[in-house]
């Protein structure tokens, strides 16, 4: 995450950080969640963590691995542009969707 999903938000302010992301590590970044989570209030809520004294939605989460069940593990983020750092609200199970 910091060797390059750091830089790819802050410095180079990649066209496509999905794709360079994979080509630089492996792993899937997804930026947004789909419409039907992000506007489900208990999907949505599944995705909001605290941060800084306040609940931060983290839609943005980095496919650690794949598999089902408890294999399938996701890492649930946000960037703070202000102080230039990427907050992990998330590190864990596959969180619940519109399929699960």
């Amino acid at each position: 995450m910091a060797e390059c999903l750091w830089p790819l938000h802050f410095v180079e302010a990649s066209a496509d950080p999905v794709r360079e992301f994979a080509s630089r590590t492996g792993f899937r970044f997804t930026p947004t969640e789909s419409f039907t989570v992000s506007t489900m209030p208990r999907l949505r809520e599944a995705r909001t963590f605290p941060w800084e004294g306040r609940r931060t939605y983290m839609p943005a989460h980095v496919a650690v691995t794949g598999g089902s069940g408890d294999s399938n593990i996701r890492m649930h983020l946000c960037f703070d542009e202000e102080g230039r750092r990427i907050v992990v609200g998330h590190l864990g199970r596959h969180l619940d969707n519109t399929l699960t």
